[in-house]
């Protein structure tokens, strides 16, 4: 069935095949769902994500927005952020702008809160923390990944930040 945009829906599974699908909550949270996706929304400040990958635009409304993966926890405090699950078990957090806090969810007892702020990326497999050095990000700014760095590689990529106008004046 197709929808129009701006329509108003009620339901609680996404099962998407393929493609992208942008949603807006009434507490004005934006969610941008792409490939693959499976999830359940608990209400609608908590969204479970079995497969797939979700980028969240929160505002000051959706403060506290949650999300649940098979192996972890994130809670938003007012950012814009990006989660990927595979079903290889591991969840890729990364931190776009602002912060959240993130734990694993695989031990007797919830592991202990991890702040991840702006820049920061994040994959949590089998109880383990991994700091991940380097995501990509479309130009549309909706689209990222993260980047398998391979251990063998010494040196992967050199860039300078500072453009060459501002380097002659």
């Amino acid at each position: 069935e197709a929808f129009a945009e701006g329509q108003k829906l009620t339901f609680e599974e996404i099962r998407l095949k393929s493609g992208e699908l942008r949603l807006r909550l009434e507490n004005d949270i934006q969610l941008d769902f792409s490939g693959a996706t499976e999830a359940r929304f608990h209400s609608m400040m908590k969204l479970e994500l079995f497969n797939g990958k979700l980028t969240a635009d929160v505002g000051e409304r959706g403060k506290g927005f949650t999300v649940l993966s098979s192996e972890s926890e994130i809670v938003d405090l007012g950012t814009r952020f990006g989660v990927d699950t595979s079903q290889s078990g591991s969840t890729d957090v990364v931190v776009f702008e602002g912060s959240v806090k993130v734990r694993s969810l695989l031990e007797e007892r919830k592991s202990e809160w991890q702040s991840l702020s702006t820049g920061d990326a994040l994959r949590i497999k089998r109880k383990a923390y991994q700091r991940l050095s380097r995501v990509r990000l479309a130009e549309q700014k909706r689209s990222w990944s993260a980047v398998k760095i391979d251990e063998d590689d010494v040196i992967l990529e050199a860039t300078d930040n500072v453009s060459e106008a501002q380097f002659y004046q």
